[in-house]
This record gives C-alpha cells, structure tokens and sequence, in this order.
C-alpha cells in the first residue's frame, strides 16, 4: 500500500512537471511578441484574395486554393481526421467500458492490485471525451500553423480570434 501510494505521488510529480514544462513552452513566447500582420501576409489569409473559379465543383475549388495556398491541405485533412474522431467518440466510450470490465475481472481474479486502475481504459475515456478530441485537433493545428508557417503567425491568429461566443457557452 505504501509503494502504491509513493507511486501515485511520483505520477502526480511528472504530471505537474509536464504540464508546467507545457505551459512554459507556449505560453512564455507569446508575452511581448509584437507583430503586426499586414494584408499581404494574414493569416488566415481571406477569401476574398483566392482567385474566382468558374467552377461548381467543390473538388476543382479545393485544388486551386490548396495551389494557392498549401497549407489548406494541411487544414483540410486535420479537419477530416477531427471530425472522424468526433464520430468515433463512442466507440472509444464502449471500449474504455469494456477494459474496465476486464481489469476489475482480473482485480476479482487477484492477477492485479485491488487498488490499481487499468491505464488504457483511462486513454479510452480520453479519447472518447469530445472536449479532448476538440482540444487534441487544435493542438495539432496550432503546432502545424507554428511549423509551418512561425510562431508569431499563430500567436497573432490567436490575437485575433473573438472568444464572445465561447464564453457565452461557458457561462450558460
């Protein structure tokens, strides 16, 4: 019981360190940063700067703007990937409910402590929380906006952002 415990401590130390060592590496370079993004290099850029298409064909609009600018591939397939997550957000559900039938089986059985939790069970209900799959897609967003394009880019798109809507959400 006692090891348990010291265990569960250090897991709560890494966690906190992570989760500083997070904040630090994102949030630190935004302080100061003082760039202003002209008409020629917003992000994102409008859509009114995209060249007409005579075309009906979504797939033909698609390809022009990806030409004219790659980096809506990039987007485009990050939304695909969280809307198939979103959609999947169930079956995560079941399967995290299903591994936590079998690990208190093999608790009943005592192969495993009565006092340990299944760890992918736990990755399941995190990836079938919708919040996290919103939260895990924006990420990888924000990280491909950084590499692709820099650092200032994304924080000026975040500067940007009116967040009204979403704390009105909050509220309610």
């Amino acid at each position: 019981m006692k090891h348990q415990k010291k265990r569960y401590l250090s897991y709560t130390y890494i966690t906190l360190i992570l989760l500083a060592l997070t904040v630090a590496i994102f949030a630190v370079p935004a302080f100061g940063h003082d760039t202003v993004q002209t008409s020629e290099d917003a992000f994102p850029r409008p859509e009114s700067s995209y060249e007409e298409s005579d075309s009906e064909n979504i797939l033909e609009i698609l390809k022009g703007r990806v030409a004219t600018e790659p980096f809506n591939l990039l987007a485009l397939i990050i939304f695909i990937c969280a809307i198939i997550h979103t959609l999947m957000s169930s079956y995560f559900i079941k399967k995290a409910h299903n591994k936590e039938l079998y690990y208190k089986e093999l608790i009943h059985q005592g192969l495993v402590d009565k006092n340990s939790h299944s760890i992918s069970a736990g990755m399941y209900h995190l990836l079938g929380d919708v919040e996290v799959v919103f939260g895990i897609w924006a990420v990888a967003l924000g990280l491909c906006i950084s590499l692709f394009y820099s650092w200032e880019t994304f924080v000026g798109f975040l500067d940007s952002l009116h967040y009204t809507e979403p704390l009105l959400s909050l509220s309610l």
